[in-house]
């Protein structure tokens, strides 16, 4: 976690200090964004989080079941 947060202190552990920041343009045809460490996402293929991500109810289902 503290990766992700820039966090020189947890350095001094050995624990990597610098993000690693991609951009990307997103547009309309963008139908999600995932967002997640590479710790977890090396363990999954594109397909496997495409699939994860559909498979979800949608937002307005979600407040329906509150």
């Amino acid at each position: 976690m503290s990766r992700s947060f820039e966090d020189y202190v947890a350095s001094t552990v050995r624990v990597i200090s610098e993000s690693k920041i991609i951009y990307h343009k997103l547009n309309q045809k963008c139908g999600f964004l995932v967002v997640g460490s590479d710790s977890v996402l090396k363990f999954l293929t594109n397909e496997e989080i495409q699939q994860i991500v559909i498979s979800q109810e949608s937002l307005n289902e979600c407040q329906e079941n509150r």
